[in-house]
């Protein structure tokens, strides 16, 4: 697919599938963004598509599934950052002053954000959802003992944090 074929394709279904973004995201900015997102597919895999018999409906379903794994990577992603919420609140521990709770967390989630992706989900696992080390280990494909090494390294990096936190606390 040369360029004034992508264009020429853009011009004629660009306003169905940026109407189909639309639709399912509900959002302007990103049912543009997502409309942009299913041309680049189409010319990253034009070799493999058949435009020819139907450029609008295969167009169609391309926008719909985009959209569609977009709106669950944004379900996944939103829970995934409750539950850290929760295990930096559960990490933090309460307090009665709340500009210390928010300094406590702030901190906390600026060590999580350096973690990998896997430690955070580990950590979630056995800290908020009270799994044991051997379903947290059968959940993320490790052996128990690797588990249990993340665990101690996360656990490592964060008392210090929290310790420092619980002197401004008393203080």
């Amino acid at each position: 697919m040369n360029q004034a074929q992508l264009e020429q394709l853009y011009v004629d279904h660009g306003p169905m599938v940026i109407r189909r973004c639309r639709a399912l995201l509900r959002h302007e900015q990103d049912a543009l963004e997502a409309s942009q997102e299913v041309f680049v597919k189409v010319l990253e895999n034009a070799h493999t598509l058949d435009l020819n018999t139907s450029p609008s409906s295969l167009l169609y379903r391309i926008a719909t599934n985009h959209c569609l794994n977009r709106i669950r990577a944004q379900k996944h992603r939103a829970k995934q950052e409750t539950q850290q919420d929760i295990l930096l609140l559960e990490i933090a521990r309460h307090t009665e002053d709340d500009t210390v709770l928010v300094e406590k967390r702030s901190s906390l989630r600026h060590l999580f954000r350096r973690q990998q992706d896997s430690t955070r989900y580990i950590a979630i696992l056995y800290w908020v959802e009270e799994m044991t080390l051997k379903e947290v280990a059968d959940e993320v494909n490790m052996s128990v003992s690797g588990v249990r090494k993340r665990l101690r390294q996360l656990k490592e990096q964060i008392e210090p944090t929290v310790d420092n936190l619980r002197e401004v606390e008393e203080h």
